[in-house]
């Protein structure tokens, strides 16, 4: 076997080491190769021996190994019963994926159609039960004379009204309108009684208007309003003591600035701040705290509205801010006659007796240092005055004005300090 394998490629490597054969087998035409020193009949005659030689190669090798190709050539045709009978077997699978897919899309499509018709008839039914209750409501409206059961039905109807389904329907729109008419009144009826119950401290009027307030779903922009109310009376009544003495001032000649140091124009002023505060800023003070024990006794959704305390303390907010934004002249005569304003202020605590409205140190910080070191530059400047050269004995006189001095502030640093006391 050795031998013949030999031969065989004794064979292959004398066509292939061929020159001109060799031309032949790498070459992409034959055309190209052609030997210009052999004559064609010569060359023709090569390749015939060359294709001989082959032919007999290869009817060697098929009677050799004549057994082994029978084999591949029956395994060939096995693999290609299996491939056909796989191939068989694919196309079954993929009828039958086929008439699955049938079976599943078929129902689910069905479904689908089934669910989008029931999701309208849903809406529509949806629609039409809540318009039969708008105008159920409605017209219920339009019977009831009692105001707290209306707001109850306008707070409902209101409910109704902002379902995005109802929007742009004939119907719902006519009612609309009625429904804002009907309300509008009743707020304006609300506001009007509530302020009035209010300002009489009537009770059952105020409970009925926060009532109604509570079912409108409107509780807290209404006492947000009346707190921002409250605290505008009270910026009006503080700049209103200011804005008539000075007018009053003017009318008899001169500045505002230089009329600002007369004793005239302290005492209208501190008149009018004294009214002020005993009159106009206690009595909004007053509805503040009525209408805050009125609405601790209404219930509200268990939730408790809790304002006074707040305004108490926008209130002293807005007096250190406006004192301190205040001209000179008036900063001057506030710092120096600081008693009066403590007392006043001090004054509206006690004659509310809330526990909310306690006094607050910081409202009149300012204004307490500037007296304090006034007071006692006042009693220094005497004292220095007094012992200022050796060996001299006061006088009576000069004993006596410091006495006085001294009693007359230390009175007023005493009074001042034991009624912050009494408030803490």
């Amino acid at each position: 076997m050795e031998e013949e394998d030999k031969k065989d490629d004794d064979v292959l490597k004398k066509i292939q080491n061929d020159d001109f054969i060799k031309g032949f087998l790498n070459s992409g035409t034959a055309k190209s190769v052609l030997s210009t020193s052999l004559s064609i009949t010569e060359q023709v005659k090569k390749l015939g021996e060359a294709i001989d030689q082959l032919n007999r190669e290869l009817q060697k090798q098929v009677l050799e190994k004549h057994t082994d190709l029978l084999q591949q050539a029956s395994h060939a045709t096995k693999l290609e019963v299996v491939l056909n009978t796989m191939n068989m077997h694919v196309q079954s699978l993929f009828a039958n994926a086929e008439r699955l897919k049938t079976q599943i899309s078929v129902p689910y499509n069905e479904l689908e159609k089934h669910t989008v018709v029931l999701g309208r008839l849903h809406l529509a039914s949806h629609i039409l039960r809540q318009v039969n209750r708008l105008q159920q409501l409605s017209k219920r409206l339009s019977c009831t004379v009692d105001p707290v059961q209306k707001a109850t039905i306008l707070q409902e109807l209101e409910n109704l009204a902002s379902d995005p389904e109802l929007e742009d329907i004939d119907a719902v729109t006519t009612e609309l309108r009625n429904i804002r008419a009907q309300q509008q009144k009743i707020v304006q009826m609300a506001n009007g009684s509530l302020h009035q119950g209010i300002n009489h401290e009537n009770v059952t009027q105020t409970t009925t208007a926060l009532q109604i307030f509570i079912n409108l779903g409107m509780i807290k922009s209404t006492i947000d309003s009346f707190v921002e109310h409250s605290l505008y009376e009270c910026r009006e009544g503080w700049k209103s003591a200011f804005e008539v003495s000075s007018a009053s001032s003017k009318t008899k000649g001169g500045s505002a600035v230089q009329l600002s140091f007369s004793q005239g124009f302290r005492s209208k002023t501190w008149t009018e701040l004294e009214k002020v505060f005993s009159e106009d800023i206690y009595q909004t003070c007053k509805h503040v705290k009525f209408l805050q024990n009125t609405l601790n006794n209404v219930h509200v959704q268990n939730v408790q509205i809790s304002f006074a305390k707040k305004f108490w303390i926008d209130f002293g907010k807005f007096l250190e801010d406006d004192i301190g934004k205040t001209s000179p002249a008036v900063q001057q005569m506030l710092e120096e006659d600081y008693p009066k304003l403590l007392r006043c202020y001090n004054t509206l605590i006690k004659k509310l007796k809330y526990d909310y409205f306690v006094y607050d140190s910081k409202v009149l910080k300012k204004l307490e240092s500037s007296y304090l070191s006034t007071s006692l530059a006042k009693m220094l400047d005497p004292t220095q005055s007094m012992f200022s050269n050796e060996g001299v004995i006061p006088t009576h006189d000069q004993i006596d004005s410091l006495i006085r001095i001294l009693t007359r502030s230390v009175l007023r640093i005493l009074w001042k300090y034991d009624l912050i006391v009494n408030f803490f």
